[in-house]
């Protein structure tokens, strides 16, 4: 998202969210951001995810917003980032990049929540029920996850960590990351094509063959666009899976401006 109109895009959601302020008088609305003292950081809701059990005490996060639902990538959920590393936190909302522009800060009342390990990164959400597959379940319904996730600051640049494949490590599981020289290794075909599940894998390999899935919904608006042949730097949030009997760091871009093709 450009960054400008990511600036008006907040704009806009903050003014919608105060009110028609002025409206009689016709003057401007100044845009008042709550006051948020942290107590917490990302990495602490690790221990959280050992545990299994539920966020007893009052936990307030501040961090910066690197994924969202823009491109149709990410489903009901945003990734936030902050100095300590990154969680993805399930949302039962629609069209959260307008609630939430990438880039923007945002505060996290986490009390009561649950924390698991989702393909290696810390996923922040409701406790399961009792016929679920034992991940979270999305933060809802809307006034709850507008309670428990508020912005705080507008949009400012958050920057990838850059990394080599043999570089990556699971703390780097949930932040924004680069990788440079990649060439894709499979057969001609979209981002998201795939003939079974929701979401497809491209392999890439480095010069020293070291592998690399970019992974894609088969819904994203990008999913039909060809995978690049010449060697791309991609950037995207970082995740763990297997593939072919190992472990491997995937990559989720968030639209096809986080694919830098090369000359």
């Amino acid at each position: 998202m450009n960054f400008r109109w990511a600036q008006i895009s907040l704009l806009v959601v903050l003014v919608v969210a105060l009110g028609a302020c002025g409206y009689d008088s016709h003057t401007d609305c100044d845009v008042v951001f709550p006051e948020v003292v942290p107590n917490a950081f990302v990495a602490d809701l690790q221990e959280y995810a050992d545990s299994g059990v539920r966020i007893e005490q009052e936990a307030v996060m501040v961090g910066r917003v690197v994924a969202n639902d823009a491109s149709g990538n990410f489903y009901r959920s945003i990734v936030v980032v902050d100095a300590s590393g990154g969680v993805e936190v399930k949302i039962g909302g629609w069209e959260l990049s307008g609630l939430y522009p990438l880039g923007s800060e945002v505060a996290i009342y986490a009390e009561g929540l649950m924390v698991t390990r989702e393909d290696g990164v810390l996923t922040l959400g409701r406790e399961v029920y009792d016929w679920s597959d034992g991940r979270v379940e999305p933060i809802e319904p809307r006034d709850e996850f507008r309670r428990r996730v508020v912005v705080t600051d507008y949009v400012a640049t958050v920057e990838p960590r850059v990394r080599c494949i043999e570089e990556l490590t699971e703390d780097d599981c949930g932040a924004l990351v680069r990788v440079e020289g990649l060439t894709y290794v499979g057969e001609p075909m979209g981002w998201g094509t795939t003939e079974y599940g929701s979401q497809a894998d491209r392999e890439f390999v480095d010069s020293q063959g070291h592998i690399i899935l970019v992974r894609t919904s088969r819904y994203a608006d990008f999913a039909k666009h060809q995978v690049p042949t010449q060697q791309v730097a991609v950037r995207g949030i970082l995740y763990r899976d297997r593939h072919k009997g190992k472990d491997v760091y995937v990559l989720k871009v968030r639209d096809l401006g986080d694919v830098e093709v090369g000359d």
